[in-house]
């Protein structure tokens, strides 16, 4: 019975949209080779991870793409972004930014499949060197 009544009370909250609710972010993909920057709006579930907001703006916007290699012990790791792939003989990478809204950024300590966004947030994709 607890069970039933359960699945009602989500399948409810899913038709009235209040678990569908999406956080929007805002993601960069920054090259600072070649000193450009496309900025993108998208969401995230609440609680959601930076992936699945990433695959939603792929799949909703023809100008952004990008791949993974998955990890058996990490997350995926971001391995190209708009067709520019990191390279182990020039040492370039996609490094995972965070920017906040009082002006300090930092490197995420996770990859886009662990990395959960907040509201409002700007993520950074940065192609740079290690």
């Amino acid at each position: 019975m607890a069970a039933t009544t359960l699945l009602s009370t989500v399948l409810v909250l899913l038709v009235t949209g209040t678990l569908c609710n999406r956080d929007p972010i805002m993601l960069t993909v920054a090259n600072g080779f070649r000193h450009t920057n496309h900025t993108y709006s998208t969401s995230v579930a609440p609680g959601g991870v930076l992936l699945g907001a990433m695959k939603q703006l792929q799949k909703d916007n023809s100008s952004f793409n990008f791949t993974t290699k998955e990890n058996l012990d990490y997350s995926p790791f971001l391995v190209s972004v708009n067709g520019l792939a990191g390279n182990e003989k020039d040492r370039t990478y996609w490094q995972l930014r965070v920017d906040y809204v009082n002006g300090s950024s930092t490197v995420a300590q996770v990859g886009v499949g662990c990395y959960i966004p907040k509201r409002n947030e700007h993520i950074l994709l940065n192609f740079t060197t290690y």
